[in-house]
């Protein structure tokens, strides 16, 4: 099991293919599992690095007062212990936000940034969705409905529509065999609650493309429109039509190809 040491603590890792170092965070309550639906194609071109965050997975939980900042230092120590020197890197949610504190404070790791439906600071939705969250854990939902009761906050129309496609994610949180603990799941909520990155952005000198969605009900299109108007060196790309927050599970082909041809590594049309 490959567990990276860092700073007296672990966490949990796996490379995928080989090449150029492509590295793929995920967002709030995500372990690793959550790149799924892309890792196969993306490891066709690239060495692709997918991690638990810190207080998901097999990751560690940290004691005492936890931020973006420390997370993102985190990360750096696995790139680090990786010898990864620089990398591109794809960010979801709370995963593009930590990708920008990359950005800001450790510019020389990354190449090309991809933002997905990430924020500078949680707007009102996701901190009510968060909270919500926080209300039926401390009260002891089951997991079954606290998977479905977020389902129309993540996903778009199109996913939701289809019954296999849901049934079969619904199967794949349900039977986590890591599933987050509640005290992981609190200090995370914290994170997002608290993290505020807008007095920054302009910081930013990295190449980034924004990607949204158009049913994003969790990040609304406001939130990253802001991205695109204070990162000077950034592009803006919606995903639609009836398309959710989980653009990555929900349409991976299309987030892939755009990802390889802003990256310029492969030609956009390509066979995944």
């Amino acid at each position: 099991m490959p567990l990276a040491k860092i700073n007296q603590h672990h966490l949990y890792y796996e490379q995928h293919g080989s090449g150029k170092d492509l590295v793929l965070i995920g967002g709030f309550t995500s372990d690793h599992t959550v790149w799924t639906e892309m890792i196969e194609s993306l490891s066709k071109f690239y060495r692709v690095l997918i991690f638990d965050n810190p207080c998901a997975g097999r990751s560690y939980i940290p004691n005492g007062n936890y931020s973006l900042a420390s997370m993102s230092s985190d990360i750096v120590t696995l790139l680090d212990y990786l010898n990864i020197e620089h990398a591109n890197f794809i960010g979801h949610s709370m995963g593009a936000a930590l990708l920008m504190q990359l950005c800001i404070e450790y510019s020389q790791k990354v190449n090309k940034a991809i933002l997905c439906g990430g924020p500078a600071s949680a707007p009102i939705t996701a901190k009510l969705q968060v909270q919500g969250l926080r209300y039926a854990i401390d009260h002891q939902f089951s997991d079954e409905y606290i998977a479905l009761s977020v389902m129309p906050w993540i996903h778009g129309r199109r996913f939701l529509n289809d019954k296999k496609r849901v049934d079969k994610l619904n199967a794949r949180y349900i039977n986590n065999q890591y599933p987050q603990t509640v005290e992981g799941f609190r200090t995370q909520a914290n994170v997002v609650l608290e993290f505020d990155i807008s007095s920054r952005l302009k910081e930013i000198e990295t190449e980034c493309l924004i990607v949204a969605s158009d049913e994003d009900l969790l990040i609304p299109l406001h939130c990253t429109q802001y991205l695109k108007n204070h990162i000077r060196n950034s592009e803006l790309k919606i995903i639609g039509e009836g398309v959710g927050h989980m653009v990555h599970i929900e349409e991976p082909e299309q987030l892939i190809k755009l990802s390889l041809n802003f990256f310029q590594d492969i030609p956009l049309k390509i066979n995944l």
